[in-house]
């Protein structure tokens, strides 16, 4: 898992601790000397980016080709064969051309870079050039750490998120340590806070908004297979002649063919496991099943449109607070395991 997945916002939101951590080893990888590296590769118009992304896309491409024209043995060959070198004289003079043209190529880039800057800029330049002549494995190597480093920086400030950098001063990391505890208070204090706010809004929609949506959850039925069921119900209702369509004998036959399954099926589950259940206990609960259905099913076009509207509402609060209880659990997952 690396650190730019957090770039998403919600990745953010359900896994700040995660974050958290994999920030702070960005950061203590980035080390003092990589730190001062990057400084003195900037000027006032000229950052470390910029120097790696002409490394990038101008330089070290040249370099990959030279690598390659340097083991080419084809080319050795005509040079042993045109003008009469040695094998070991054309090595050499290989690796002079390669060597010369990298020179070259490093003073060409490096100059158009810093030209626009107003300051003398000798001391960067010539660091920069000296960057470029370390091994190709270790300038990549200080781009992912940089990058990292970078991300990180970003990433939290974006998201208020304190880190706490294990190459700053002592009394730095102790000021950084009581805020991340601070922010961890304030975080689960609003996640709790919300938590009763959602409960608050459940209680209201299915207690004193909605009847209908209150009996549907207290029965634990599943909205969008209620939903399914429904919408089969009016296609079949549309299905049939206009003189029948309003017969209540109709609409009822329809009903039972389109529920038979599912009320048969919620009244074994509801009475399940009850001691003293017995016929008339089930035929009770069937029959509740089947008004309840029945009364879903009948709504008039308004009435069907704020039930909807309610499940809605109700479908996007329980998400919300799963979410929430689900962060909750695995940030005390992470910090068991963390610290």
């Amino acid at each position: 898992m690396g650190i730019t997945e957090y770039l998403n916002d919600e990745r953010i939101k359900t896994d700040r601790e995660g974050f958290r951590a994999l920030a702070i080893e960005a950061l203590r990888r980035f080390s003092p000397d990589d730190r001062e590296m990057a400084a003195s590769l900037e000027t006032e118009h000229v950052k470390t980016s910029d120097v790696l992304k002409v490394w990038a896309e101008q330089i070290a491409p040249v370099f990959s080709d030279l690598n390659e024209r340097q083991s080419d043995t084809r080319f050795k060959k005509s040079l042993m064969r045109t003008i009469g070198f040695s094998e070991h004289e054309a090595e050499t003079a290989i690796a002079s051309m390669v060597e010369q043209r990298r020179q070259s190529l490093i003073d060409e880039v490096l100059g158009n870079l810093y030209h626009g800057d107003l300051h003398d800029v000798t001391y960067q330049q010539a660091y920069a050039e000296t960057f470029f002549q370390q091994s190709e494995a270790s300038i990549d190597s200080f781009m992912h750490r940089y990058g990292d480093f970078i991300s990180a920086i970003d990433i939290a400030e974006k998201h208020h998120i304190v880190l706490l950098d294990a190459h700053s001063s002592w009394l730095e990391r102790q000021r950084a340590a009581l805020a991340i505890h601070k922010e961890r208070q304030r975080i689960t204090s609003d996640e709790d806070t919300r938590l009763e706010e959602i409960e608050a809004e459940l209680q209201h929609l299915t207690r004193g908004t909605d009847r209908l949506l209150g009996q549907i959850v207290e029965k634990q039925w599943d909205f969008a297979t209620i939903l399914e069921l429904q919408s089969k119900y009016a296609t079949k209702i549309q299905s049939q002649k206009s003189a029948d369509k309003r017969k209540p004998s109709v609409r009822y036959r329809l009903f039972e063919q389109v529920t038979a399954d599912f009320r048969s099926d919620e009244a074994n589950r509801l009475t399940r496991g009850k001691t003293h259940s017995d016929v008339q206990q089930y035929r009770q609960v069937y029959e509740e099943i089947s008004s309840l259905l029945l009364e879903v099913f009948e709504l008039k076009a308004v009435e069907r449109t704020r039930l909807l509207k309610h499940i809605e509402a109700y479908s996007r609060l329980v998400r919300e607070r799963s979410l929430i209880l689900s962060v909750q659990r695995d940030r005390e997952q992470f910090l068991a395991v963390h610290g």
